[in-house]
């Protein structure tokens, strides 16, 4: 969106999280990382959800045409590789790439709050002190989402 940035974002998620301490509660956090979150992009999966919005065919045929049949290859210095056919993946430094990824991340959806920009992804949980975490239940619900929609968390990078 015009105007927004990783910088608003964390504006956001600060804001929630200062406001739970100076309550008394605690914080947990989880901050997700997709392995390759652009590269797995199943295409079919986001075909679905954008007939599920109601997304008019001849926009449908549109971007499927922009995601199907890419090609890329390496330029370094004056030297450029072979062309590789992909597969099931999103052009990265494309707006329409950008909104064809935040489609598919709209239903991911877990019982705690959730902060999603674009491939990132934060799990909050505030609690009152004492109470135990339901952090678990909120990690088994996107882990699940996340096999649904063929997204494989990289938990070397996930952090706690």
């Amino acid at each position: 969106m015009r105007g927004k940035s990783t910088t608003h974002a964390l504006i956001d998620m600060i804001h929630h999280w200062i406001s739970a301490l100076d309550k008394g509660k605690s914080v947990r956090l989880l901050f997700v990382d997709y392995a390759k979150a652009f590269d797995h992009v199943d295409h079919s999966t986001v075909v679905r959800k954008l007939i599920n919005f109601g997304i008019p065919d001849f926009l449908i045929r549109w971007i499927c045409s922009f995601l199907t049949d890419r090609q890329q290859r390496v330029k370094l210095c004056d030297v450029f590789s072979s062309w590789v056919q992909l597969s099931g993946s999103m052009p990265q430094g494309s707006l329409l790439g950008q909104l064809t990824f935040i489609v598919l991340i709209d239903d991911l959806n877990t019982d705690c709050m959730i902060h999603k920009f674009v491939d990132d992804t934060t799990l909050s949980e505030c609690i009152d002190k004492g109470q135990a975490s339901q952090m678990d239940v909120n990690v088994t619900q996107l882990l699940n989402w996340s096999s649904n929609n063929h997204m494989n968390v990289n938990f070397k990078k996930t952090k706690k």
